[in-house]
């Protein structure tokens, strides 16, 4: 399987939101999974299992609703694949609507995700759930 098969099945299974068959993707373990962000929001942090993805996209999900992915273009050589866009959610707790612009590096091992590392505004997702002053 290509990595652009992998890319593409990995973009079209996180349109359905089953966190289930998005960590069914990924290597079982020993794999570089991170989301960079204050530790305090559920969804940041590494993870390094197979099953760490999946309770991952539960976080997210539960805390990010109504979410727009636009991607704007995707990089793709050898194992890798650069994909650029813009996240727009809302934050459960707080209800505010926010967007930002995202970097995302995956990289393929055989027709499985080695690695996940996702760039993008810490701040404006910090300051969507941070309480109201």
């Amino acid at each position: 399987m290509s990595t652009k098969s992998v890319a593409d099945e990995f973009f079209r299974r996180l349109d359905e939101r089953n966190p289930q068959k998005i960590a069914d993707m990924f290597v079982e373990d020993d794999l570089h999974f991170f989301i960079p962000g204050p530790a305090i929001l559920p969804f940041n942090g590494a993870r390094q299992t197979r099953a760490d993805v999946e309770q991952f996209y539960y976080a997210l999900w539960s805390n990010l609703v109504d979410s727009i992915v636009e991607t704007d273009e995707v990089i793709i050589q050898g194992a890798h694949m650069i994909a650029f866009g813009k996240f727009t959610h809302t934050a459960q707790p707080t209800g505010r609507r926010f967007s930002h612009e995202y970097a995302l590096h995956i990289i393929v091992q055989g027709k499985q995700i080695k690695s996940l590392q996702v760039y993008d505004d810490t701040y404006a997702v910090a300051q969507a759930f941070a309480p109201a002053v």
